[in-house]
Parts: structure tokens; sequence; C-alpha cells
């Protein structure tokens, strides 16, 4: 069996996506929430989606990939960009286009712990529970694909 790589250039490989894509499954499962999850690399591309239970709906894509769009352009899981906005008093009309979702739920990826400045490498989102739980589902799966998040 080949090595597992984290990363391919500047986005997580397609392995990897798996993995975390698997566990924020089996996550979800556990905390007995229904949602869909999607797992981005820093490039853009959508490299692995999955709906757990039934809300796999359009609604659920929808606000994942909205959670995904804010996650891709600041580089910033949505919790950590609402609150730098908060604190520096800036709207979502300062960002252009570029915020979606602010709601928790979209967590960034990066290669080494935020304290040791990580290198982004990828978004993930799950939507269908409560921001918390959608939240906790991510930075969990994300930590067992042996990545890291910046909280």
């Amino acid at each position: 069996m080949s090595e597992l790589r984290f990363r391919t250039d500047t986005a997580i490989a397609v392995e990897i996506a798996v993995v975390i894509n698997n566990r924020a499954i089996a996550v979800a499962f556990e905390k007995r929430v229904s949602g869909l999850v999607m797992v981005y690399g820093s490039d853009g591309m959508l490299l692995s989606a999955q709906a757990a239970g039934s809300k796999g709906t359009p609604t659920n894509v929808d606000v994942a990939m909205s959670m995904i769009k804010t996650v891709l352009n600041t580089g910033n899981s949505t919790r950590k960009q609402r609150e730098l906005m908060e604190e520096e008093a800036r709207q979502r009309e300062d960002y252009a286009d570029r915020i979606g979702s602010l709601l928790d739920g979209g967590v960034a990826i990066y290669d080494k712990p935020s304290n040791e400045k990580g290198e982004f490498v990828g978004a993930i989102a799950f939507s269908g529970g409560t921001p918390t739980q959608n939240e906790e589902i991510c930075v969990e799966a994300v930590t067992a694909g042996g990545l890291y998040t910046d909280f």
C-alpha cells in the first residue's frame, strides 16, 4: 500500500480528503446529526462530498457551499472570520462578494498548527446540525486526517 500524501502542491491530497470526509460522516452518526459534508482543496476543487442521513438536501448543499466560499476566499474558518470582522468593525460589503455564510461549520484546513503558521491547504463544511455541531464535526474530522484548523 502506498503512503498517503498530505498535500499535492498547495492542496490536500484526495486520499486525505476522503479520510476527513469519512471521519466527518462517522462523527455525525455518533452525534446523531444528519447533514452534508464537503471537503475542498485550497485550489477550489471539490475533493469529497457525502450526505449523512436524510439531510443531504439542496438547502444543506447551498449552506455548505456558502460556508466553503467564505473559507476558500479568506483562509479562515467561518467563526474566525466572523470574529475578525467584529473586532475590526468590518461589514460583509467590505469583502465585496468573497463572503458567503458566517455560520459556524465552515473550517479552514492547515498543514501545521496555527501557532506554527501552517499553510492553508483546504476547507471543510458540514451543514445539517446546529452551528456548534457542524463545527465540532469538521474539527474532529480534520484532526483525524492528521491536519489542523485555525482554532
